[in-house]
């Protein structure tokens, strides 16, 4: 998940400060470094990512939405 969730905040100029997997949810703070940096975006790529392996492993996914704040 760590590694996926690199990748997904690197593609849009960002990083995570903070992070934290429980075994049914997780916590993430994710910080934009540019003006042009897109966090809302790196989650849904996060997610993405995820979901495809955890899919491929026979592994319930992601629920349909979630909760996030902007500060």
């Amino acid at each position: 998940m760590v590694e996926r969730l690199e990748r997904a905040v690197s593609g849009q100029q960002c990083v995570v400060p903070v992070y934290v997997f429980m075994p049914d949810h997780c916590h993430i703070m994710v910080m934009g470094l540019e003006e042009q940096s897109d966090s809302l975006a790196a989650m849904y790529r996060f997610r993405m990512l995820t979901g495809k392996w955890l899919h491929s492993r026979g592994l319930p996914g992601w629920q349909q939405s979630f909760w996030d704040h902007v500060m």
